[in-house]
Formats: C-alpha cells, sequence, structure tokens
C-alpha cells in the first residue's frame, strides 16, 4: 500500500494464519522510493492505514501475551523522523477507515462484538520507540 504521493509504500513478506480461517500475520517491510526495504516488524496483519499528508501510517501489529492470548496493538511510523512508535493500548482484531491528522478511526473486531475506534495519537500511552 503506497502513501498518497507514492514515495513510500508498505510491503508484507509471507503471510500466514494463526489458526485455520484466522486474520493473517507476517512481516512488515516499509519501502522507500529508492527500493530499500526496512523491517519494521516481524508479526503484523491487517491493512495500514495512510494519514492525509502521506506523512505517518498506521500498521496492526499482532503480539502474544500470557493472559489475554494474541492480541493487536498500533504501530505508527512517522516518516519525517525515520521512527517507529508503538502504543501500549490493546484491541482484538483492528479494521481501520480513516487516518486524519493524528486520530486513527476504525472499528475493533468488525465481526464480533464490534466496538468503534477513534484512537487519538497523543492522548495514547506510548510502550516503545524505535528509529526505522
Amino acid at each position: 500500500m503506497f502513501s498518497p504521493d507514492r514515495q513510500y509504500g508498505i510491503k508484507y513478506g509471507t503471510l500466514i494464519e494463526f489458526a485455520q480461517g484466522s486474520p493473517l500475520a507476517g512481516k512488515c517491510f516499509l519501502v522507500d522510493n529508492c527500493g530499500g526495504e526496512h523491517l519494521i516488524n516481524e508479526l503484523c496483519g491487517g491493512p495500514p492505514i495512510w494519514n492525509n499528508e502521506g506523512t505517518k501510517v498506521a500498521i496492526p501489529v499482532w503480539k502474544h501475551t500470557f493472559l489475554k492470548g494474541t492480541i493487536q496493538k498500533i504501530l505508527i511510523i512517522d516518516i519525517n523522523n525515520q521512527e517507529c512508535t508503538l502504543f501500549r493500548k490493546k484491541f482484538r482484531v483492528l479494521d481501520f477507515k480513516s487516518f486524519n491528522k493524528n486520530i486513527i478511526y476504525g472499528v475493533d473486531s468488525p465481526v464480533h462484538k464490534t466496538v468503534e475506534i477513534h484512537f487519538d495519537l497523543n492522548k495514547e500511552e506510548v510502550e516503545e520507540k524505535y528509529k526505522i
């Protein structure tokens, strides 16, 4: 999936199912305008979404936990700062609808017990930051 200006893209490696019929997951790469691929995370799944300006992209990341099983978190790639930010909040299965300014809209678990998401990057707790 390309940024609005088509200078960057998100590419998934081989995708697998956790179990039969489950959501897909795989390695995620940021592809730059020179064709360089930068590994973002080993276990991403679900379509990414770019903000309107093309400066940030949100990606659902799968995490294995001891008590809750496999959950998803939101990872933001900031193109200008060449930095990834993983947020602490946990989700079941993310389905992004739009990303305007610093707010992501979508749903958590689009099939069962759906909850609307209004995720403000400026107000959510950060778990980890790292450079690309």
